[in-house]
């Protein structure tokens, strides 16, 4: 079957090309190294950027492209962020790559899609605002006007290379995620020229599982390096191993500088211009967690050092606070991820037909091929006691999945074939595979809360299953549409004769798999309120001057949506770029050569 055309767009994935000192900095694997400056003898600057993923490096080019004198300061001891860690894809709607092709897309289509999944308990399609804020329209309508055009630029300037991404085997790019009813016509994903990454350092697991495949993609990795190598060129200094601990503000409450801890001390350094932050959510802040997420996590794939330090700094410094109870959602295996602070993977697509996801009492809660992001939400709907039955739940699978020996990109954390792996429960019948999930929930006991099945598990698990493979045998999901969708079917091969390409009866016999899934996060996607500028605002409106914000750190304009592939980066980048771009034309703040003393 041919599958659909996107219809809502785009994932634009890096070219790799030079990326200057920044490739020689590191090996396979390893996070791209600069040379960092100290702070010894820096005292102010025109404009301090904060962190240096893909936000905050697109500020960074964009504010000395645009006169000003740019430090970086960033709290590890290399570059990148969770930026460089990610498949390195950007979701920018009406593209070049699309508009090349033919295609146009339509802007108000777009505007409610982005709408309807962003803010889905206030969208009117009749409203003039979709039913949403002022500001909100505006950013999702900025986003949509200007990403294209930031790309185009970038692309022209040597800053960003950036082409479509296919999947193995596919010519027609990658299908968007969701069928919102609102898609605009014949979108696509983009992605990176194949023949580009000989040398590419292949940072993101499924990435490199895709490129050997044959498929064209990039890497966060090669993103970051590109990005960085422009900042490199237009004199921007990277500080490394400096936290920044606070906005410092003149008397009517400009960001003029900044104060940071480093490993010799406290420093002050001023601002004339302004301040941006661009320094990844709070995901690793186990206090913001708690106190903000709309439930408990068990880990995430951002780095350790996104803890949430713009979220105390921007109330200290006067701020809005928004979109907090969101992230980027995801599911982990509970037992990996807490053996790493920081997992190297999402849980993108559930591979295999024959797998499922069930709760304590045997039965389906999911459509198991939806998006990562729904999916991570099912973990918190709560039942009539405001308990979450749901915050633990189980991937189960047959030894046809189990044994696949075709390493789709999507199949972490399903192991190779012929691989074990501990946090993989195996029986070889139902009601052994049962015991045992039973039995590794009462070993991590505390760790899980002393979660237990209920005792309807098995008679559940049995009963699920025969109707999954009488679905599996129609062709269709009667429960939750799995499948239904052909933008589905691309996390794993075409199944030729198959009546729906994501269903199939689980085998008869033995062995079979589970493992315990939590929800987790990408990154938190809340924090200060900004406008199109970029500009953090105040609870009034009025925008603090001198004080920007880009990426995670900041109240997504994406609300609870992942609007496709790259909805993360993508407004990071765009954001980015608006936030430098408008920081360099601030005036030159006086005060600010005092704020080092």
């Amino acid at each position: 079957m041919q599958l659909q055309s996107a219809a809502v767009p785009a994932r634009m994935y890096t070219a790799g090309g030079d990326m200057g000192n920044f490739r020689s900095h590191r090996d396979l694997g390893d996070r791209p190294e600069v040379q960092g400056n100290e702070t010894t003898g820096i005292t102010a600057t025109d404009v301090i950027v904060v962190g240096t993923g893909s936000a905050a490096l697109s500020a960074a080019v964009m504010a000395a492209r645009g006169g000003a004198d740019v430090v970086m300061l960033e709290v590890a001891d290399k570059i990148g962020g969770t930026s460089w860690r990610s498949s390195g894809g950007y979701w920018i709607p009406n593209n070049r790559n699309q508009r090349e092709r033919g295609v146009s897309m339509d802007r108000d289509a777009t505007l409610k899609h982005m709408a309807v999944l962003g803010y889905p308990d206030r969208f009117d399609e009749n409203a003039p605002l979709l039913g949403l804020t002022q500001r909100e329209y505006d950013l999702i309508a900025e986003f949509f006007d200007i990403a294209p055009k930031v790309i185009d630029e970038y692309e022209a300037e040597g800053i960003l290379k950036s082409t479509q991404m296919d999947y193995p085997g596919r010519d027609d790019g990658m299908p968007h995620y969701y069928n919102s009813g609102y898609d605009a016509t014949n979108g696509t994903v983009l992605g990176a020229r194949v023949e580009e990454f000989a040398e590419s350092v292949a940072s993101n697991p499924s990435a490199e599982a895709m490129r050997q495949l044959g498929g064209r993609q990039g890497d966060g990795a090669d993103m970051v390096g590109q990005l960085a190598a422009a900042a490199e060129r237009l004199g921007v200094q990277i500080v490394l191993e400096t936290r920044v601990t606070g906005v410092i503000q003149d008397a009517d409450g400009a960001a003029i500088g900044v104060t940071a801890s480093t490993p010799d001390g406290p420093v002050r350094i001023g601002a004339r211009q302004g301040v941006v932050f661009g320094t990844g959510g709070f995901s690793h802040n186990p206090v913001h967690a708690k106190a903000y997420l709309r439930g408990p996590i068990v880990g995430s794939c951002s780095v350790g050092t996104a803890q949430g330090d713009f979220i105390d700094i921007a109330l200290e410094a006067g701020a809005e606070l928004g979109n907090m109870r969101e992230a980027w959602w995801t599911e982990l295996p509970v037992e990996l991820a807490k053996t790493m602070s920081e997992t190297p993977e999402l849980m993108g697509f559930i591979p295999g037909a024959s797998s499922i996801i069930v709760n304590a009492s045997g039965e389906r809660v999911v459509n198991e091929k939806s998006m990562y992001n729904e999916r991570g939400k099912a973990h918190f709907v709560a039942d009539e006691n405001g308990e979450l039955p749901n915050k633990y739940l189980f991937l189960v699978y047959d030894d046809a999945v189990a044994g696949d020996e075709l390493v789709w990109p999507s199949r972490w954390p399903i192991p190779p074939a012929g691989v074990r792996e501990d946090y993989v429960i195996v029986g070889d019948t139902l009601e052994e595979l049962a015991a045992n999930i039973e039995a590794r929930l009462t070993k991590l006991g505390a760790e899980v809360e002393n979660f237990e099945l209920r005792s309807d598990f098995l008679d559940g698990l049995k009963a699920t299953l025969a109707l999954y493979a009488e679905f599996a045998q129609g062709g269709v999901d009667r429960d939750f549409g799995r499948g239904n969708d052909s933008n589905q079917w691309y996390s794993e091969p075409l199944r030729p004769g198959a009546k729906n390409n994501c269903l199939a009866a689980f085998r008869e016999e033995g062995p079979y798999y589970a493992m315990v899934l939590g929800a987790a996060t990408l990154d938190t996607k809340g924090g200060p309120v900004t406008d199109t500028s970029g500009r953090v605002l105040r609870p009034s409106g009025e925008p603090i001057p001198g004080l920007y914000g880009a990426g995670n750190c900041i109240a997504s304009p994406a609300g609870e949506a992942y609007w496709g592939g790259g909805s993360t980066l993508g407004p990071a980048l765009v954001l980015g770029y608006m936030a430098g771009k408008n920081v360099a034309q601030e005036p030159r703040r006086t005060a600010a050569a005092q704020a080092a003393a």
